[in-house]
């Protein structure tokens, strides 16, 4: 059995996992392994820009093609379930939308428990993911890895339907990720040069060749490595071939609302009836896994058109709003350009739709163990509509849609209203219609859910109970869903996350002005580590080893010592001479001094270019350089 070991195990390729495995591995000095049971990529659909494009990837190679169990709520249809299957996980097969919601969905975090995360607390990883220029910089981000591109001009029949929502008094929205979220605006979507950008592509992709990070993807995992209580690693197979990864620090799974507990109720943690029904070996009796599970509904409202708008892209018009007065915005309407089938079977050019959808149900299900057989999908019940309080308010959803239907604004583009149709109008036969069309918005949340109380999985902090070494940073950690696509709230986990580590920097180190026994006596005796600036290879090898025997005599672990080297060089276009180096050089004589000095023993090697480089573009290219260089060293 093939084992390796690894500071940090990340536990699935999707959103979560790829935001985790660059921002861990941004410590050069920070080992991380990500396994991803997909592929590194897929179809050439999931570069495309179009939302529409979707259906053609659902089912396919990079699908895990879930289904949930007959539901009672919605006429016993079983639904399906598509989640990615792929690096990039869904956001590489999903609509693209990027969208907050209203900061009341994230202050009802911390009112279930989970200490310290609210709105305010987690703007800063918002601003931290995006790049979304032209916009408020108080609350949008301008230098994160996401890029937020501006929509394109909508189209006749775009302009028309955000018309036809200041018709029906919902308040026009400059900017529906911004300091106001209720109301109307234009979606933003992650399109980047014409092309999706997954999660994958903007954050994992650029830092793919870091020495520190390893990707395996075709890593099916089949349990954790569990000991005395504390997660030592996973088990994973690979074509067959079954290995084993270790963890130094933490085992953190990203594997989502789905993925996550099934995890862990395949290694033992989860409700103890369940784990006995399916012979599964008990190693924590935690209750909460795999509860709470809920999702956004959503059902429609289908004019006819004998009107085509042009081909092409166009920007589409969003309506936060709410349910009732007292409540939070609970609803979110959406227009597109196209006859929606029922439950997401397709859809028709020659009309376009208006989408409800509930965002804070009530009704909770679960995810379960079908066998104890790692590789047989989950039993998924979301248990849609099983509260009654969720059909009232997708009832009002009903009406909302038809008001906006039904405006002067859209009169140009109706012919008729196909669905639910003119002879669907009295209670009842509504309430019928929308068990017979309510289906997923495909935002599962919740089956690892973050609190205090005896229920919770996980506690503010994201540790699994009861398991040291271990915790969840995925959408299955939410208490209760957003009022959006929760793609938008799921680049905050991660990052918080990454706030809760302790720091594994040392002390700072100490910067030597001389060579004296006295003072490499107080660093083998006394410090975490020691900082060189630009010192002869002969000189660096002499002063480790010396440092090193002295924490050696004083039972200390001299690999512990952390040796920094610093050079300052003067890059210059002709070589200079031998005994000049590192102060002065070319490139390539810099970066054998580099090399030379990682070899002699040097933990980390750091080059300040400020004295080279005239320009931001110069210190650029020089590091281009310098990278290309030290990679084949």
């Amino acid at each position: 059995m093939t084992t390796l070991t690894s500071d940090y195990i990340v536990v699935g390729g999707g959103t979560a996992g790829c935001v985790l495995a660059a921002r861990l591995s941004s410590e050069p000095g920070t080992r991380v392994v990500l396994l991803e049971a997909g592929e590194a990529s897929g179809p050439a659909e999931m570069a495309y820009p179009d939302p529409l494009a979707a259906f053609g990837l659902w089912g396919s190679s990079v699908d895990w093609a879930y289904s949930t169990t007959a539901q009672a709520g919605t006429e016993d249809a079983v639904h399906a379930w598509p989640r990615g299957r792929v690096l990039g996980g869904s956001s590489a097969i999903n609509g693209m939308v990027h969208h907050r919601g209203h900061p009341d969905s994230y202050d009802a975090w911390e009112k279930q428990g989970a200490t310290d995360w609210n709105y305010n607390a987690l703007l800063p990883f918002f601003r931290r993911s995006e790049r979304a220029e032209g916009r408020d910089p108080q609350v949008r981000g301008t230098d994160g890895p996401m890029r937020i591109e501006a929509s394109p001009a909508p189209n006749p029949l775009a302009e028309a339907a955000f018309r036809a929502a200041v018709e029906a008094g919902h308040t026009p929205l400059d900017d529906g990720n911004g300091r106001g979220s209720e109301g109307v605006s234009w979606r933003e979507r992650n399109v980047a040069d014409g092309r999706r950008q997954s999660a994958a592509e903007a954050y994992l992709r650029p830092v793919l060749a870091r020495p520190n990070l390893t990707v395996i993807t075709g890593a099916y995992v089949r349990r954790l490595v569990l000991e005395n209580g504390r997660c030592r690693g996973v088990e994973y197979s690979v074509a067959g071939e079954v290995r084993t990864v270790l963890s130094d620090r933490e085992t953190v799974l990203a594997a989502g609302t789905i993925g996550s507990p099934h995890l862990l109720m395949l290694s033992g943690i989860g409700p103890v009836d369940h784990l006995w029904d399916v012979g599964v070996e008990v190693v924590a009796d935690l209750q909460g896994v795999g509860g709470n599970l809920h999702d956004h509904v959503t059902s429609y409202v289908v004019h006819g058109s004998d009107r085509q708008p042009p081909s092409g892209p166009s920007a589409e018009a969003q309506v936060l709003t709410r349910s009732s007065d007292g409540v939070a915005p609970d609803l979110l309407l959406l227009f597109a350009g196209a006859a929606l089938r029922p439950r997401w079977t397709g859809a028709d050019l020659g009309g376009y739709s208006i989408l409800f959808s509930l965002m804070d149900p009530y009704s909770r299900g679960t995810l379960r163990l079908q066998s104890s057989d790692p590789t047989a999908a989950p039993l998924i019940d979301p248990a849609y509509l099983s509260d009654d309080r969720d059909l009232d308010r997708l009832l009002v959803g009903l009406r909302l849609a038809r008001e906006l239907g039904g405006t002067e604004a859209l009169a140009p583009w109706r012919t008729v209203e196909s669905f639910p149709g003119v002879d669907v109008q009295d209670e009842e036969s509504c309430r019928a219609y929308l068990r017979s069309t309510a289906s997923t918005y495909f935002h599962p949340v919740g089956t690892c859910r973050m609190g205090m109380d005896e229920l919770a999985v996980v506690d503010p902090q994201l540790r699994v109970r009861s398991i040291e070494g271990l915790r969840v940073a995925d959408a299955s950690v939410m208490p209760s869903g957003s009022s959006a696509e929760y793609k938008g709230a799921l680049w905050t986990i991660p990052s918080a996350y990454i706030e809760t580590l302790p720091v594994q920097r040392p002390r700072p180190p100490v910067l030597l002005g001389g060579f004296t026994p006295a003072t490499l006596e107080r660093i083998g005796r006394r410090a975490d580590g020691w900082a060189g600036v630009g010192l002869p290879v002969p000189q660096l090898a002499y002063v480790i080893g010396q440092i090193r025997q002295i924490a050696e005599a004083n039972g200390r672990d001299p690999d512990a010592l952390r040796t920094v080297v610093r050079v300052n060089p003067v890059v210059t276009a002709e070589a200079a001479p031998n005994d000049a180096v590192p102060h002065r050089g070319t490139v390539a004589q810099v970066s054998d001094y580099l090399l030379a000095a990682h070899a002699a023993g040097a933990d980390e090697v750091l080059i300040d270019l400020q004295q080279t480089a005239r320009s931001p573009h110069e210190v650029t290219d020089l590091a281009h350089r310098f990278h290309e260089l030290l990679s084949k060293g």
